[in-house]
């Protein structure tokens, strides 16, 4: 497996698709908290933008940031019925 790392070969992801899916999980948690806006988000995890965070959030969970706190909202108001 030449031109491969130990890392790619053993978990198929370039060393940038592993750093995007921790930006994107970080992302995840930033918006449950729910004290910063996007723009904010974007900075604090090194993105040059929220567009290109919402894209790369996008590409990853396959939902927008907004329709993940919507979810997140609906998963809230299933939980407080009990």
């Amino acid at each position: 497996m030449r031109g491969l790392s130990p890392y790619q070969i053993f978990h198929s992801k370039t060393l940038q698709e592993f750093q995007n899916q921790i930006k994107i999980e970080r992302t995840k948690e930033l918006l449950d908290y729910n004290e910063l806006n996007i723009s904010e988000i974007a900075r604090e995890i090194g993105y040059s933008s929220a567009t290109y965070l919402a894209t790369q959030f996008k590409k990853m969970t396959g939902i927008s940031p907004s329709d993940y706190n919507n979810q997140k909202e609906k998963r809230e108001i299933d939980l407080n019925q009990f």
